[in-house]
């Protein structure tokens, strides 16, 4: 009797041990993953290794960031001494590494460090993304959009860079993530955590500040889906003889008011935890130069500039002798008596050119065209960065498909056309920069892994027999042909 119980319980334990050996079993697309993150590691440390640039001596942003950075790490001063007030939360980033290695003994460990962390955070992004493609679309479109990550040129490049570009992206990515792990779970932290990852990317680069709105679109919509989910239930379930027309109104009543109540909940949620982090530098901004600066003093030097009958190089120059606090107003002025004397139409004079400019592959762009190009290496760098404008031209085209596909993500396309549309607006009436036109890539790459990983439905979708969708694909086809037009005119 007892050797039989020993017997059972032997048993028992071996086939709870099997079960957690199962378990953790690593499935396809998790090696997979693992050597699109090892193949993503090897990329990085190779362009660091041939990356000549260093922030100590140059003249460009890169320099001024990195001369204020030391400055807050040695003394714990921020001053806005360059010729605009500037984003400061990748100073303050750069600040704190800077300062481990003045702890460390060695100053000159701040660089290292820096790209360093620039790498964890780009790989963990390769894994963010794995899982917001897989929560919106499937498990092979996750492995694509993990691959573009991973791989695409100006992604591998990007830690070596001591810029607000690296940190800026990777906040942009993650505060998507949660929007998407919240749209699944409906957890308050999660929104919560989206907005104070959405804020400090403002605090990075100030056009995530208009992000607010594709959020806002979004939580809408969420609650919105399954409000029509919830009443479109009901209906079926009472059924036309079960329930009387008023009590089928009274549902519907009680899950509108419900969805309501939600969505002003979840967006306060929101709202609540941006204003946290974009706050404080505000409060900052108003009681150092009396003014309501929620950020920088970008735009409107910018778009000062842009509206110049021809871009004047020693526009710095002219505000350099303005005291710092009035530079913003004295653009802003200026813009007024430009739009004044030629009318509104001169605001958008140049977004014909501008929008051809977008249009063009990044690689080369940013060597052949870009007259201030910041000096890669090109012998080395080449055979990546021409494999990766091959890949921009099919991700691009491909994701241009994906958008014009039924909406089965629920409410997340609002946030992908609202950062397109936007991206493309401001570059189009200021100017055109690679860099800028990251969060453009970024969702298109998405929809380009949705098609990639729908690739049997695609293939249904566009035979000829088949007349479901007929609108959709002249879409497709218009917008692919219409690229290609831009790319190659």
């Amino acid at each position: 009797m007892a050797s039989s119980k020993i017997l059972a319980t032997t048993q028992a334990t071996r086939q709870r041990q099997a079960v957690a050996v199962s378990r953790f079993r690593l499935s396809p697309a998790m090696l997979a993953l693992g050597a699109l993150l090892l193949l993503g590691l090897v990329l990085r440390l190779w362009f660091i290794g041939i990356n000549p640039i260093d922030p100590r001596f140059s003249t460009a942003d890169d320099g001024d960031y990195y001369q204020r950075a030391l400055r807050f790490a040695v003394t714990g001063q921020y001053i806005d001494d360059f010729w605009l007030i500037r984003p400061p939360l990748h100073v303050f980033f750069f600040a704190a590494i800077i300062r481990v290695g003045l702890l460390l003994g060695d100053p000159l460990l701040a660089l290292p460090l820096v790209r360093g962390v620039q790498v964890a955070l780009s790989l963990l992004v390769v894994v963010l993304g794995y899982d917001m493609a897989r929560r919106l679309f499937n498990r092979r479109a996750g492995l694509v959009f993990a691959g573009v990550l991973a791989l695409w040129f100006p992604l591998v490049e990007m830690p070596a860079l001591f810029m607000s570009e690296p940190i800026f992206f990777y906040l942009l990515l993650a505060h998507m993530w949660l929007l998407v792990l919240w749209r699944d779970q409906r957890r308050w932290w999660q929104l919560a955590l989206a907005g104070l990852l959405l804020g400090m990317a403002a605090l990075t680069r100030s056009p995530a500040l208009y992000a607010v709105a594709f959020v806002l679109a979004f939580v809408s919509g969420t609650w919105w889906l399954d409000w029509r989910r919830e009443t479109g239930d009901g209906r079926r379930e009472t059924g036309d003889g079960e329930a009387s027309w008023q009590l089928a109104v009274g549902n519907w009543r009680a899950h509108a008011v419900r969805s309501t109540q939600y969505a002003v909940q979840s967006t306060l949620v929101f709202l609540v935890a941006f204003a946290l982090v974009v706050g404080p530098w505000t409060y900052r901004n108003y009681t150092l130069y009396n003014r309501l600066i929620l950020v920088d003093t970008l735009g409107p030097v910018n778009l000062w500039l842009s509206l110049l009958p021809e871009r004047i190089d020693g526009g710095r120059t002219f505000l350099m002798d303005i005291p710092q606090a009035e530079r913003s107003d004295w653009a802003s002025e200026q813009v007024r008596q430009i739009l004044a004397q030629n009318g509104p139409f001169w605001l958008v004079r140049n977004f014909w050119p501008h929008f051809q400019h977008i249009w063009k592959a990044q690689f080369v762009e940013d060597f052949f065209v870009k007259g201030s190009s910041y000096g890669r290496p090109l012998r080395e760098s080449l055979p990546l960065g021409l494999l990766s404008d091959v890949m921009w031209f099919g991700i691009v085209a491909l994701g241009l498909v994906g958008l014009t596909r039924p909406w089965r993500e629920g409410a997340f396309r609002l946030v992908a056309l609202g950062w397109i549309g936007y991206t493309v607006l401001i570059v189009g009436i200021m100017h055109v920069e690679p860099r800028y036109l990251l969060p453009i890539w970024l969702m298109l790459a998405l929809y380009a892994a949705k098609v990639i990983g729908d690739w049997r439905l695609e293939r249904k979708a566009i035979q000829i027999s088949n007349l479901r969708s007929p609108i959709s694909n002249l879409l497709a086809l218009g917008l692919v042909l219409a690229f290609c037009w831009l790319v190659f005119s």
